[in-house]
């Protein structure tokens, strides 16, 4: 799906739950990428505190944002699954209310698809922040997850033993082509691993891996966890 300017929708899926110390930071990010041709679809966990009044505000001003109020509790998976299922863009990606973004991250990422067609997923370098935004100071440890997050390969047998190797979760929050990810869904898992994010990721990330190529962009950091 594009634009009359020919540029394609990217669909952005927020997760909202009793976030509100950090959501409107995060839509803000978000709603001042440089790359506009968005949908911002913004789903509420049934938020305790003043999430939803705070997104709403940002919903009169910006007709880019369809957000939704569920009425019972989805958890982690349901919210991934539903917000999937909204998404109209081309392009889509999953992010988490306490994270950050560049200005840049959407436009950098949609460059590389424009030279690697092949490809069906990509992420950005990123660091870790602390609550109050500031880097948590752990550069060598970052910048090995750097060298080692490099899951590219023409080969999906080659790409998946790298990250069977050396997993993390970042690239789920990546972009991703959604042509052929319309069954996609977050597994449920039982148990402790149930309420743990990365490990409900990991196998969105190998279904990724096996479909397409994935590219990581070179530079500076445009991600926050």
């Amino acid at each position: 799906m594009a634009s009359k300017h020919n540029k394609p929708l990217v669909s952005i899926c927020l997760l909202s739950c009793n976030d509100e110390q950090f959501v409107g930071q995060a839509i803000q990010d978000l709603l001042g990428q440089d790359y506009k041709n968005i949908e911002l679809i913004i789903s509420d966990d049934c938020s305790e505190d003043n999430s939803p009044e705070i997104i709403q505000e940002f919903a009169k001003k910006d007709q880019r944002i369809r957000f939704f109020i569920q009425k019972s509790r989805l958890g982690m998976q349901g919210k991934y699954n539903f917000l999937l299922g909204q998404a109209q863009g081309q392009y889509f990606m999953w992010a988490s209310s306490d994270d950050r973004w560049a200005q840049t991250y959407i436009s950098s990422l949609l460059d590389i698809y424009r030279d690697n067609p092949a490809a069906t997923s990509t992420a950005a370098p990123f660091l870790f922040i602390q609550s109050d935004c500031s880097v948590i100071d752990e550069t060598s440890k970052t910048q090995n997850y750097h060298r080692l997050l490099n899951y590219e390969s023409k080969a999906a047998f080659v790409r998946l033993c790298k990250f069977a190797f050396y997993y993390f979760d970042d690239f789920f929050y990546g972009l991703h082509r959604r042509s052929g990810c319309e069954k996609l869904r977050v597994p449920v898992w039982w148990g402790l691993n149930k309420n743990v994010a990365w490990n409900n990721n990991y196998p969105v990330q190998a279904y990724l891996l096996a479909r397409g190529q994935y590219v990581r962009a070179k530079g500076q950091p445009l991600f926050y966890k």
